[in-house]
């Protein structure tokens, strides 16, 4: 991380450079920028329709799809009252949807820059003309928050006459950025020699008062891990970061016991329950291996309790 860094070969956009929009900073107008380590590439062009295998995730072989349709995935569900109004969001499928503890953590943090382009409250969205839900509901699963960053944008998906757009989003996936080299040097200097303390107060300010927060004077692993929180939501680190931490097994103890059904009864959101869900150690410390791994090479052992 050290030697990346020293390289200068990336650094973090300033909210100036991206018209005081962070949003852009997972949009197309900077793939392949300076905060992009790692990405995978993806694009709208190939006009695919339900009748292209290749534009079918399930039906192509190779596992590999030159559209990305995990945003869709990702998107607020569509068919269950979600419009966008004047956001230029699509409707989604209705998976990912923000909790209620991310949008309180930004909160309390302080942090109304990130949040504003990570999570999108229902009032924010009334407020543009859209709806979250229909008959004083809000769709399947949705607390009353809908995600922003990396999400069904209308204009990053082919605008093609006749095609079904989710199809073709061509929003790249940031796999390695920037911010977080810079968190993760932060934590590996945080139990070092007081020089080495002093460049991880250096690394986490960097990237806190580019969102316009004040800078750290002292520096805790709890510190690192609540900015990873804010800074990483979405980008698929959370659940690695709380294992690495020893964190998962209380952290996600409840996860998934509680399910927002979507349904309000009296203004009260309604949950489902399962008591069987949360985080198992240490099964869930690990990832079952993929059946199509499992099928292809005999000598592969699934990891355990899966």
């Amino acid at each position: 991380m050290n030697a990346l860094i020293a390289t200068n070969e990336y650094g973090l956009y300033q909210l100036s450079e991206i018209n005081n929009d962070y949003t852009q900073l997972f949009r197309k107008s900077t793939q392949f920028g300076k905060e992009s380590i790692f990405e995978i590439t993806y694009s709208s062009a190939r006009v695919n329709d339900w009748n292209n295998s290749f534009g079918d995730l399930w039906k192509d072989p190779s596992r590999t799809n030159p559209s990305n349709l995990v945003w869709q995935l990702c998107g607020p569900r569509g068919d269950q009252g979600f419009s966008g109004g004047t956001t230029g969001v699509n409707g989604g499928w209705g998976f990912g949807y923000p909790t209620i503890e991310l949008w309180k953590a930004y909160k309390d943090a302080g942090d109304s820059i990130r949040v504003q382009s990570a999570i999108l409250t229902e009032s924010q969205l009334l407020a543009k003309g859209g709806t979250m839900g229909k008959d004083g509901n809000f769709m399947w699963g949705c607390p009353g928050l809908v995600r922003l960053k990396y999400t069904t944008w209308a204009d990053e998906t082919s605008s093609v006459a006749g095609l079904i757009p989710y199809l073709d989003y061509g929003s790249d996936l940031r796999t390695l950025r920037y911010s977080d080299v810079l968190l993760m040097d932060a934590e590996a200097n945080l139990p070092a020699s007081p020089a080495d303390a002093s460049t991880a107060l250096g690394q986490i300010n960097h990237v806190r008062t580019r969102v316009s927060l004040p800078a750290l004077t002292s520096l805790t692993l709890d510190n690192i891990k609540l900015e990873r929180r804010l800074e990483l939501s979405f980008d698929g680190t959370r659940y690695q970061d709380l294992v690495r931490w020893g964190d998962a097994k209380t952290v996600l103890a409840n996860q998934g016991k509680l399910v927002p059904t979507g349904k309000r009864i009296g203004g009260v959101l309604q949950f489902n329950s399962n008591s069987a869900a949360g985080f198992k150690a240490p099964k869930n410390n690990m990832f079952p291996i993929p059946f199509n791994e499992m099928s292809s090479n005999p000598n592969v052992k699934q990891n355990p309790d899966y």
